[in-house]
């Protein structure tokens, strides 16, 4: 997922570079995970782009969008700053990627012209950001869904005004929660069997 986004935002969009980077720890700032465009680990992007106080650290750690629209516009000059005009990037835009509660890293954009992230583009960076952070979960909660371990847990509930628990005792059955399915608007739709009684 990752390297496909940063692949059609740099190599065939809008944008001279992208990356994907997780903030674990303060001090580090940002490690770089995936990247397009002008992308080279080599030339320490996880160590100036992504380091602390970058538009990126700051989205990561803020958990909302960071623009800034002119690189030489700033009052203070850092090192991130200065590794971007060197690269020949005038405009960066970093994007936190959150679904729900969990932080799923922090999405960067460079731009070679100054000016482009106006309200427009930041509303739909924004919302590319929620698909992005929401697709890295389906993908887990289905590797956990078809993963090899498998945990049982039995619950009593035979006391509850349950709909399934009354249904089970009108039919004189059991119900088997077979599998969970996580719906977009955060409720959970789930499969169950019947057992001990005809369908």
């Amino acid at each position: 997922i990752e390297s496909v986004v940063c692949r059609q935002l740099a190599d065939d969009g809008p944008y001279g570079l992208a990356w994907i980077g997780d903030r674990e720890h303060a001090a580090e700032g940002v490690t770089v995970r995936a990247g397009a465009g002008a992308f080279d680990p080599a030339e320490g992007i996880d160590g100036v782009l992504a380091a602390p106080g970058s538009t990126a650290d700051r989205a990561a750690e803020h958990r909302e969008l960071r623009v800034v629209n002119d690189v030489l516009d700033r009052g203070e000059f850092d090192d991130w700053q200065r590794a971007a005009l060197d690269r020949g990037y005038h405009a960066v835009a970093s994007i936190p990627l959150v679904y729900e509660d969990a932080m799923y890293g922090v999405l960067s954009v460079y731009a070679d012209r100054t000016g482009v992230f106006g309200d427009l583009e930041r509303a739909v960076l924004s919302e590319l950001g929620d698909m992005i952070a929401y697709a890295i979960n389906a993908a887990e909660s289905k590797r956990a869904l078809v993963g090899r371990t498998v945990t049982r847990i039995e619950f009593d509930v035979s006391d509850t005004e349950m709909p399934f628990v009354e249904l089970a005792r009108e039919l004189g059955c059991s119900l088997v929660v077979e599998n969970f399915v996580y719906r977009s608007d955060g409720g959970v739709r789930r499969f169950l069997s019947l057992r001990g009684a005809a369908p």
